[in-house]
C-alpha cells in the first residue's frame, strides 16, 4: 500500500486554522499517520504551537540509537513491544530527539511504530487508537448519507489529521 504525502503547505494552513479555533488552556496531541511524517511539521508542531503529536511511522524509518535500525529489524512476537527513548530519526535528516514505540499487535502480528515528542509507553498505542474512532466517523460521512466527498468543497484539511484535545 502506498502511502500519500500530503504536501506540508496544506498540513500547515490546516493546523494554524485549527490553532485559532482551539482553546489555549488544553493540551493538544496531533494523531497521524505514515503521510505526515515531515520534520518540518514536526518541528512546527511543538516549538511554534506548543502541541504534541504521535505520528505512525514506516517500517522502513531509520532509527539512530547509538547506531542506525528500523522497526523492521526487532523480531517481536505478538503482544510484545519495545519503548525506544531520547532517538533520533531519519539518516537524511536526522530528527529528534523523539521517542518511539514499536510493537506487534496481539491479534494480527501487524508491525507498528509510532513516533512521539513525549515518552512512549503502552498507552502511546492507546492514544494513537484514538485516531480510528475519529476517522470513523469521516468513512460515516462520506457513505453515511452525507456525501461529503461528492460536496465540491475545496478548502478543507486532509482529514487524516486528528487532534487529541485533552
Amino acid at each position: 500500500m502506498k502511502v500519500q504525502v500530503f504536501p506540508l503547505v496544506i498540513i500547515n494552513r490546516c493546523l494554524e486554522l485549527a490553532q485559532a479555533r482551539l482553546p489555549q488552556s488544553v493540551k493538544i496531541v496531533l494523531l497521524a499517520d505514515r503521510g505526515f511524517i515531515h520534520t518540518k511539521l514536526m518541528t512546527m508542531l511543538t516549538t511554534q504551537l506548543g502541541w504534541h503529536y504521535r505520528i505512525r511511522i514506516k517500517s522502513n524509518t531509520w532509527i539512530w540509537r547509538g547506531n542506525w535500525c528500523q522497526p523492521k529489524s526487532f523480531h517481536l512476537h505478538r503482544g510484545q513491544a519495545i519503548c525506544l527513548h531520547h532517538v533520533r530519526i531519519h539518516k537524511g535528516e536526522y530528527y529528534g530527539i523523539v521517542h518511539v514505540i514499536i510493537g506487534r499487535h496481539s491479534v494480527n502480528g501487524e508491525l507498528w511504530a509510532i513516533v512521539s515528542n513525549e515518552t512512549t509507553t503502552l498507552q502511546t498505542f492507546a492514544e494513537y487508537g484514538l485516531r480510528f474512532d475519529i476517522e470513523e466517523n469521516f468513512l460515516d460521512d462520506q457513505s453515511g448519507g452525507w456525501n461529503i466527498q461528492c460536496s465540491m468543497i475545496r478548502d478543507v484539511c486532509p482529514k487524516a489529521i486528528v487532534l487529541n484535545v485533552k
